[in-house]
C-alpha cells in the first residue's frame, strides 16, 4: 500500500500554474493521473528537475532513465498513478514542481 501523504494545496499549485489534468481510475483498480502545460519549456524544465531530483537522491542512472521513460515518455505529458485520486494527484503535483511528495515510497 502507498504512503503518499495527500496535499491539496500542491494539487492546487500545479492547477494554479496552468497545468491541464486528467485522472482515472485504471485497470488494476488504481487511479491514473496525467498532466500537459501548454507551454513546453515549463514541461521540459518539470522533467529536467525530476530527473535532476532522482540523481542527487541516489538513484542509478539505469533506475532514473526507466523512471523518465515510464513517466515523462510522451512528449508534453508527465503520468503517474496511486491507489486513491488525492494521492494519484498529489504525486503529479509533486512531479510537475519537481519535489519528492512526502512520505512517498519512490525513495532509492
Amino acid at each position: 500500500m502507498t504512503t503518499t501523504t495527500i496535499d491539496m494545496p500542491k494539487v492546487t499549485q500545479m492547477l494554479d500554474a496552468g497545468w491541464l489534468v486528467c485522472l482515472a481510475k485504471n485497470d488494476l483498480g488504481t487511479y491514473f493521473a496525467e498532466a500537459t502545460h501548454e507551454k513546453e519549456i515549463v514541461w521540459t524544465r518539470a522533467k529536467d528537475k525530476w530527473s535532476k531530483l532522482l540523481t542527487d537522491a541516489g538513484w542509478e542512472y539505469e533506475q532514473c532513465e526507466l523512471l523518465l521513460s515510464a513517466d515523462w515518455g510522451h512528449p508534453g505529458v508527465v503520468e503517474t498513478d496511486d491507489r486513491t485520486p488525492e494521492q494519484a494527484l498529489t504525486r503529479l503535483a509533486y512531479k510537475v514542481h519537481g519535489e519528492m511528495p512526502p512520505d512517498s515510497e519512490a525513495t532509492p
